[in-house]
């Protein structure tokens, strides 16, 4: 029996991120996967964050970059943090995740 655990399917894609969050700036990095639910980021160096934890990311190579997705920590291991997508902001307005889904 297999331990996934995971509802929606990865797809392999290395985009560029911008995370944010007060205790370390920003970090511009690459995913490794993304999903409807969320994304794995690849990092040098580990955050001491707990899981849960909020943070924001900006997918530079979007055709509308300055979308900010309200993430938070859901999974961490060696390679990186696996993030799970809460809602976005644009333009000062925060929509619920699944208003990205119905707009496209």
């Amino acid at each position: 029996m297999s331990s996934e655990r995971r509802i929606h399917r990865r797809k392999l894609v290395n985009a560029r991120v911008l995370l944010v969050h007060s205790s370390f700036g920003e970090y511009q990095t690459y995913t490794h996967d993304i999903s409807n639910g969320g994304v794995f980021v690849l990092l040098k160096k580990q955050p001491d964050l707990p899981l849960g934890t909020e943070l924001e990311m900006r997918l530079l190579d979007s055709r509308d970059d300055q979308i900010i997705f309200k993430m938070s920590i859901a999974r961490t291991d060696k390679l990186g943090i696996g993030l799970q997508f809460i809602g976005y902001e644009k333009n000062g307005k925060f929509f619920e995740i699944e208003r990205l889904y119905k707009d496209g």
